[in-house]
């Protein structure tokens, strides 16, 4: 007796017994035209306790015929309609159990090829998971296949991303084609459960997420999603606290009537922050006490920058301006008008000789001794962040055109940096010069000389602010998550999250042990870092 369980183009799979164990079996029948049935013969020696047993392997009329060990239990997806939900642990579970198997398949030389909720079985329980059909010509399920699958181009890799959409499935009750955007790879956080911040949670999103990246280059392996998952759980008692000593010294209100404040700068002993009220506070460091108040901006105060040597603070502002205050005399010295638009960052070069402003209106100015000296154009929507090299001859742009520019300053366009799939909003550069920008949900780091770069995934909104430790250590990145992350740059680990604010974290600065944060809930928060 037969029963039809599946079927693709040029394979069927079949329930059956076997009349001389009467034990029922798995029967894979496969063209023996297609070339993928040679895998067929290199799965006769397979064996792992989360897999089926091969019972027989042979060719008949023109087809082959792979028979296997029927698995009796409840497969993931009756699981999830009987009980609902999975649960964090259980999720965690499932990640433990599937990537054992897939990391000794892969080994092997194997992919999967069609890893979903139908095809993991539990025996007895979620501790004893089996993956079965697996599948001998790798196009797998349309709905929970990797992009490059879909292309007819699978790799090991595409094992892992089926895992992640697995994951989403069981996590939210929702199949693939309900919460997922190709478009808008972020897309599915908006169908989680909302609840209140729960470390365990955000950290096994990211998880996920680093499963879910669409270039397979840039996805976790097995072995890497096994580490990571085994130094997660090893920490999970501890996830709220930071490796990195850092806790909230001091909060500072920065903001009058509506709006927040959206952006922060620092030196040694003082502190400025603009805000949506069109003003500049001044404060004194380290205490936080407040000592001025910059006016004279028709528009909220965008970005904020000292002057690397002189005691000059250059603010941007939505008025299309841009200020030059005497942080001494608490006067205004200049007014810079050529932008058409708001102006979103300043920044002074190193030596403090330029000055450099990104605007809505898509241009960049460089500005020297109050003039502007040159216009830099290409990005095709507005200019969100600017950052100069350690050594002041580049200058990288970040654009809502979701493309970073790197620039000479004689104004020449030197490389594009594409690979952001929305609005680019940060941008720094590392003591060392490797360039660091920040997207919706995903940092890159990028390597300057060959245009590679490494993805770290955590944040579950757009990155607002970046930059580098004076050592080039640890990358810190702000979010509109209201979170701020510490990386250590040469693993890509995330070493410390700082929470405490109650809406969008626009930008941060660092300095002599101090991190201060800017956010939208009004305030400045002041961390105490470990210089």
């Amino acid at each position: 007796m037969q029963q039809l369980l599946g079927q693709s183009r040029s394979s069927q799979t079949y329930l059956a017994l076997d009349t001389l164990s009467q034990n029922t079996c798995v029967i894979k029948q496969v063209e023996a035209s297609d070339p993928n049935s040679v895998m067929l013969k290199r799965l006769k020696d397979l064996q792992h306790p989360q897999l089926p047993r091969c019972l027989d392997i042979f060719e008949a009329q023109e087809y082959f015929y792979y028979v296997q060990e029927y698995i009796a239990g409840e497969s993931m997806s009756a699981r999830l309609k009987r009980l609902g939900c999975f649960s964090l642990a259980e999720i965690w579970q499932m990640l433990e159990q599937t990537l054992s198997v897939l990391k000794h398949l892969h080994c092997q030389g194997i992919l999967h090829g069609d890893v979903r909720p139908e095809n993991l079985i539990a025996r007895t329980g979620l501790n004893d998971l089996v993956l079965v059909d697996l599948a001998i010509v790798a196009t797998g399920s349309p709905e929970y296949a990797a992009p490059e699958q879909v292309q007819g181009k699978p790799v090991f890799a595409s094992d892992l991303y089926s895992l992640g959409l697995t994951g989403l499935n069981l996590l939210t009750g929702l199949r693939p084609i309900e919460f997922w955007n190709a478009n808008d790879p972020q897309h599915w956080r908006d169908y989680l459960p909302p609840q209140p911040f729960n470390s365990d949670r955000e950290r096994l999103v990211q998880f996920l997420e680093r499963l879910l990246v669409a270039d397979p280059a840039q996805r976790f392996t097995a072995v890497d999603a096994i580490a990571a998952l085994e130094l997660i759980r090893g920490r999970k008692q501890r996830m709220t606290v930071a490796s990195l000593p850092i806790h909230c010294a001091k909060t500072l209100n920065g903001c009058h009537g509506l709006g927040g404040v959206n952006a922060v700068a620092m030196r040694q002993d003082l502190l400025a922050s603009g805000s949506d009220d069109k003003s500049i506070r001044l404060w004194q460091l380290p205490i936080g006490a407040a000592c001025g108040e910059l006016s004279g901006h028709q528009g909220a105060v965008k970005a904020v920058a000292f002057h690397p040597h002189n005691p000059i603070l250059a603010s941007g502002s939505q008025d299309g301006s841009i200020k030059l205050w005497d942080c001494e005399t608490r006067q205004m010295i200049q007014t810079l008008t050529g932008h058409s638009s708001a102006v979103n960052a300043v920044t002074f070069s190193p030596d403090g000789q330029i000055l450099a402003s990104g605007s809505s209106d898509k241009t960049i100015r460089l500005w020297q001794a109050g003039e502007c000296i040159a216009t830099l154009s290409g990005h095709r929507l507005a200019v969100n962040a600017v950052a100069f090299s350690p050594d002041g001859q580049q200058l990288a742009s970040a654009g809502a055109d979701s493309l970073v520019r790197l620039w000479n300053i004689a104004g020449e366009c030197l490389q594009i940096f594409s690979g952001h799939t929305q609005a680019v909003r940060a941008v720094a550069f590392s003591p060392d010069g490797m360039l660091a920008s920040g997207g919706k949900g995903a940092i890159r780091v990028w390597d300057l000389a060959t245009g590679d770069y490494r993805l770290l995934s955590g944040h579950s909104w757009p990155v607002a602010g970046l930059l580098f430790s004076p050592d080039g250590e640890y990358l810190i990145s702000a979010s509109w998550d209201k979170l701020i992350k510490i990386w250590r740059v040469q693993t890509g680990e995330e070493v410390a999250l700082l929470s405490g604010h109650t809406d969008s974290v626009n930008g941060i600065a660092l300095a002599d042990g101090l991190i201060a944060s800017a956010s939208k809930d009004k305030t400045v928060k002041l961390w105490e870092y470990p210089s």
